[in-house]
């Protein structure tokens, strides 16, 4: 029996023969009998070179970066761009698989939500604890759970609030982008906590990423291949990323502009994270009765977290402020200069005890740069990357017949979700607030230029945001009318 491509070429061959026969376009013969065979021709080299770009990480990228031709491939099989897409992405994890590389999961969004009430605890309430796994919800339902037991001493009142409050760390129960929360979005206790009938989040949560992308693999991937060796910054930067819960890291070397630590003299390292975990620590120390503490204890500290205080003797310690040290050349590190300033400072001699919370993340990060096997024969340095607030606020026509209240929002979510999920270093341009605006159905125009883009410590309009190897943009102010 003849298949297919033979009997098409039969019949092609006959055609050719009999002049007479009519095969001009839009013919029945040409299209039934001609064109579908040069079709298949057509077809078959679109997925011959969609084969090709799969061999290589580099080829996977160009193709990702050209949907035109992936739009030509989706035709091709005449399938969808979605099986397309799990064709690439399977073909990146086989590939990443020849150099034992696998993709990141996703990762939980974690923070510090604060329980609070109108009075203080009772004397007989103090050795309770709000338990480990205690549930609390966002206003779009993603739940967050507790990290561990605080005890209900660990109280202190907060004069914004006017409410006595609670601070514990917990960690969202779905891994992705979507459990960063903003601030004050934490509303509901979810389960059974004792005379603490309120929560909130006085800071935003972080750290909630999605299933690492096929760009962002290829891109991994070919760093690590190519540089392995401990002794290079790509190399500080690989083992950190295939051996710890981080995801963004930024490695500055001797002689690099935002090197901050060298003095030009070479030999030092900083490495910077985003990632940032909350644990609750406590320091005791004898008081010198000064207005000022520097702290000895665990660091770096997470300033916008409660800091509580008790002391043996004299009169009970008052905390005007906890600053967390970005000045110096040890900011946001495990020897930074973080320090209390004191509204009623300790007397002198006696006996504190601070209850704060430090970002676990960067102790853990350092102590495993450090092990002999990791020797990178330079004097590396674990810091807290620098979030830089932007502030974004324009106004926006509405086509009739959509709720603009709606429209606010959809863009306030994408906008604020686009500036969560940037890395160190990223940029943001004017354009892509516009272009996010667009994509939300029922935007007529967008009023330009913007009313602000810049970062929130600076003033007027610009076109681009940059950050340098140790800041991260993260939403401001974000507006719109």
């Amino acid at each position: 029996m003849l298949d297919i491509s033979e009997v098409y070429k039969g019949l092609r061959d006959k055609i050719f023969e009999n002049r007479i026969i009519n095969v001009a376009p839009r013919t029945v013969t040409n299209d039934l009998f001609l064109q579908p065979n040069a079709l298949e021709i057509s077809k078959q080299k679109i997925l011959v070179s969609f084969t090709s770009y799969l061999q290589s990480f580099d080829g996977i990228l160009q193709l990702l970066a050209n949907p035109t031709f992936l739009d030509t491939v989706v035709e091709a099989f005449g399938s969808t761009l979605d099986n397309v897409n799990a064709v690439i992405s399977l073909a990146v994890d086989n590939l990443a698989g020849n150099y034992l590389k696998t993709r990141k999961t996703a990762t939980s969004a974690t923070g510090i939500v604060s329980f609070y009430r109108p009075d203080a605890p009772a004397t007989s309430e103090l050795t309770s604890v709000i338990p480990t796994g205690t549930n609390v919800q966002s206003i779009i339902g993603m739940t967050y759970t507790t990290l561990s037991d605080i005890q209900y001493n660990q109280f202190y009142f907060d004069t914004t609030f006017n409410a006595f409050m609670i601070d514990v760390p917990v960690e969202c129960t779905y891994a992705g982008i979507i459990g960063n929360a903003e601030q004050y979005t934490i509303t509901t206790i979810k389960s059974t906590v004792p005379n603490w009938p309120s929560v909130t989040n006085k800071t935003v949560f972080t750290n909630g990423t999605d299933v690492e992308t096929d760009t962002d693999f290829c891109y991994r991937c070919k760093t690590e291949i190519s540089g392995s060796n401990t002794g290079t910054l790509n190399g500080i930067k690989n083992i950190i990323l295939q051996n710890l819960p981080i995801i963004d890291v930024s490695v500055v070397g001797a002689g690099d502009e935002d090197m901050r630590r060298d003095l030009s003299w070479g030999g030092k390292v900083d490495v910077y994270i985003t990632d940032s975990y909350a644990e609750q620590v406590t320091w005791t120390y004898y008081a010198d009765g000064l207005s000022v503490t520097y702290i000895e204890g665990l660091r770096p500290i997470i300033p916008t977290a409660a800091v509580t205080v008790t002391a043996d003797i004299g009169p009970t310690p008052v905390i005007n402020s906890i600053v967390a040290d970005i000045a110096s050349p040890l900011e946001g590190s495990t020897i930074s200069s973080d320090y209390i300033i004191w509204d009623v400072a300790p007397s002198a001699g006696a006996t504190v005890t601070l209850t704060y919370f430090r970002n676990k993340y960067i102790e853990d990060t350092q102590d495993f740069i450090e092990q002999e096997e990791y020797d990178t024969g330079a004097d590396v340095l674990v810091k807290q990357a620098l979030p830089v607030p932007v502030d974004v606020i324009f106004d926006i026509n509405v086509l009739s017949g959509y709720s603009k209240a709606d429209i606010i929002n959809a863009i306030t979510v994408s906008v604020q979700d686009t500036l969560n999920t940037k890395r160190i270093g990223e940029t943001l341009e004017q354009s892509d607030i516009i272009a996010l605006a667009y994509t939300v159905t029922g935007v007529d125009r967008v009023v330009t230029p913007l009313t602000k883009f810049n970062k929130t410590s600076e003033t007027g309009n610009v076109d681009v945001i940059t950050t340098k190897r140790f800041e991260y943009l993260r939403p401001g102010t974000l507006r719109i009318g």
